[in-house]
């Protein structure tokens, strides 16, 4: 929800076929203080021509992606944009050791990016970032939930944990403390 002259403002890029929206949240929150709201209003459906040319959709939403890094001060090698992509989608994937020692590393960057650039607010993006360790350790299994979390994570558990349980995932209460340490 927004104003209309705003969104007007930025509108939407021709180019950007796939992930329209994407590419105007993250244009828009360079100027505009964004929020999510809590509770889900609509379900998101793919049909129809969302997705018929993968290769496209992920090329631009690596543009997206090095847009926001770049905000960060952060210039990603190739490996490390596709590594990035890996982490924001972790369904169906298991992930393994060497790619959660590379997420912690990853998270820990992109947190002290921000803390030093000041582009996203605080604790909110410590907490996003905990967010996606946690869950990058529950698609890798309890094989890997000794991993150690990426420093000053342990703060964020029971927030993580709350939002969790609010969006249905009632168990994550019960393990969140085991799981980051």
């Amino acid at each position: 929800m927004a104003r209309t002259d705003r969104m007007r403002a930025f509108g939407y890029r021709e180019e950007f076929v796939y992930c329209q929206d994407i590419d105007l949240w993250s244009r828009m929150s360079r100027e505009v203080a964004l929020a999510n709201l809590p509770e889900f209003l609509i379900r998101y459906r793919l049909g129809g021509d969302s997705h018929r040319d993968p290769k496209l959709a992920r090329d631009l939403k690596s543009r997206i992606a090095r847009a926001q890094l770049g905000d960060l001060g952060i210039d990603p090698s190739p490996e490390e944009l596709l590594g990035h992509h890996l982490l924001r989608n972790l369904s169906g994937q298991r992930p393994d050791a060497a790619f959660i020692a590379w997420a912690r590393d990853w998270l820990e960057r992109l947190v002290a990016r921000n803390a030093a650039s000041g582009r996203h607010p605080e604790p909110e993006f410590r907490e996003a970032a905990a967010e996606r360790w946690f869950r990058l350790l529950l698609a890798a299994g309890p094989a890997h939930w000794s991993a150690t979390a990426p420093r000053g994570f342990a703060a964020a558990i029971p927030s993580i944990a709350a939002q969790l349980a609010h969006t249905g995932a009632r168990f994550v209460a019960a393990t969140a403390r085991s799981l980051l340490r």
